[in-house]
């Protein structure tokens, strides 16, 4: 049995590792839809810190947002929580300096303004009466621009 067996298996938190590769080793981005946010305390360093837990309706796994991710999608959906759900957001994983040592890391990204437009409206907003139908969620386009 291997190390990475162990460490890597399950868990209820998102991982770099739970994000496939794609042919070429790259890490592939993953489209979920935000079906629950939650707020907890987390130590770090003796201090209890409040951080954001994504819950998706694609998969079981919940996503930390750390400082950067979370104004990302504060960034795109606004600073009201409540008011991401039923939104969605790409994930991916990179190297990331942390502690000093690269490691792969995981990343928020959002699709653009013209593309959240495609996106099917969810039960918590209806589409008008007489509405076109909107694209398929799966046919939206992220936006991999890095801002700085």
């Amino acid at each position: 049995m291997n190390v990475s067996e162990v460490l890597n298996a399950g868990g209820e938190y998102f991982k770099a590792t739970d994000v496939p590769k794609t042919a070429t080793g790259a890490f592939d981005l993953l489209k979920l839809t935000i079906s629950g946010v939650e707020k907890k305390d987390f130590e770090e360093k003796g201090t209890l810190r409040p951080k954001f837990i994504l819950a998706f309706s694609e998969d079981e796994h919940t996503l930390i947002l750390n400082a950067t991710n979370t104004r990302i999608v504060a960034a795109a959906y606004g600073d009201e929580v409540d008011a991401w759900i039923g939104k969605l957001i790409g994930l991916t994983a990179a190297p990331v300096n942390f502690g000093g040592k690269m490691v792969d890391g995981l990343q928020v990204r959002t699709p653009s303004a013209a593309q959240l437009t495609t996106v099917e409206p969810t039960a918590a907003t209806p589409a008008p009466a007489g509405a076109a139908q909107a694209a398929p969620a799966a046919a939206v386009e992220f936006n991999d621009d890095i801002p700085f």
